[in-house]
């Protein structure tokens, strides 16, 4: 995420550009996108096979938290308020989300209690 939010200006400018140009989105797509997400899959299979993570189609975990951070950043970049004033604490609630999930429990991984949705709000 920080690698992310610190070139948001860089994502801000290429983006439009990687959406019109075929040749361009299919580059970089195949030079940034391709290893990046082979990263996170080997690392995840590493995670899986240590007995830390279920089993789950691991290529489209990784896309669907690859999805989630771009989206996170679209959503800034479009000027949501509270991703802007509380970004810092979106690792330790992604990480809750992505490991606890959104079911109720005594106690989320963040160390809220639970209570009624208007204490995220």
């Amino acid at each position: 995420m920080s690698l992310l939010w610190a070139n948001a200006e860089v994502f801000q400018a290429l983006l439009p550009v990687l959406l019109v140009n075929a040749e361009l989105r299919e580059q970089y797509y195949q030079q940034v996108l391709v290893p990046t997400l082979r990263i996170g899959e080997h690392y995840f299979e590493r995670q899986r096979e240590e007995g830390h993570l279920r089993q789950i189609d691991l290529p489209l975990a990784i896309r669907a938290v690859a999805g989630m951070l771009v989206g996170l950043l679209v959503l800034q970049l479009l000027g949501d308020e509270k991703i802007a004033a509380r970004w810092q604490d979106l690792p330790e609630v992604l990480t809750t989300l992505l490991f606890d999930g959104l079911k109720p429990d005594e106690k989320t991984s963040y160390g809220q209690e639970e209570g009624s949705e208007d204490d995220y709000a």
